[in-house]
């Protein structure tokens, strides 16, 4: 089964985002007809594998563009036995310093259920040891932005988006063991969270994905 988009928490989920005239390079070498979107993931630890995502099977979610700015872009893929998100990012598309996203993860099928789900949102929960580590977050650099507009309408032009993201992730158990609460609270974490529960006790993993993109999609200008 093929999954075409894939962005868990994208209201909407499509190919568009909006934009703003100045942020465009009207590059006319754009061509949507021959392009092929390319996503590459490595991910190592408790769930470990590479994955190679080409053509329309790379899933693109974006639902804005204005001063610069994608809103809720978000990358990934999925099939029967994987479903994978970059996470959700708000990049200024001219920059090329890494940039913080939210929610990147990977879940993992089992017949019609997910036997694993691996989210950066868990990771803090088991696995952060200092506030300065900013690991629940998800990071993109975005380090090619191109952009031309259609011939025939112009309100739609065609973007292109291409870069690197990486991010630590941890499953969770649907309730935490007595154990792991009983240990937190002696070691008085309810009140300094680095990390809450020690993963030995709860019983999680923990996994860590990278990897990069070069996608194209239509977009609303206005």
């Amino acid at each position: 089964m093929k999954i075409k988009v894939i962005a868990a928490l994208l209201p909407i989920i499509i190919f568009f985002s909006c934009g703003k005239e100045d942020a465009l390079e009207d590059n006319n070498d754009l061509n949507p007809d021959t392009f092929v979107n390319d996503l590459k993931v490595t991910i190592s630890g408790a769930r470990g594998g590479s994955y190679h995502i080409t053509g329309e099977d790379v899933g693109v979610g974006c639902i804005g563009f204005a001063q610069n700015q994608l809103s809720y872009f978000s990358i990934g893929f999925g099939n029967d036995k994987v479903s994978f998100s970059t996470g959700i990012f708000f990049p200024d598309v001219t920059s090329r310093k890494e940039q913080e996203g939210v929610d990147g993860h990977a879940k993992y099928g089992a017949g019609t259920k997910w036997e694993d789900v691996f989210s950066a949102q868990f990771y803090w929960l088991y696995y952060q040891q200092e506030e300065s580590e900013s690991v629940t977050n998800t990071w993109i650099t975005i380090n090619r932005f191109e952009s031309r507009a259609d011939k025939q309408l112009t309100s739609i032009v065609y973007v292109r988006v291409a870069g690197t993201f990486h991010f630590k992730a941890s499953n969770s158990p649907t309730y935490i063991p007595e154990a792991a609460i009983l240990d937190a609270w002696n070691r008085g974490q309810y009140g300094s969270p680095y990390p809450l529960y020690l993963p030995e006790l709860a019983g999680t993993s923990e996994i860590e994905a990278s990897g990069s993109f070069d996608v194209m999609f239509s977009t609303f200008v206005y």
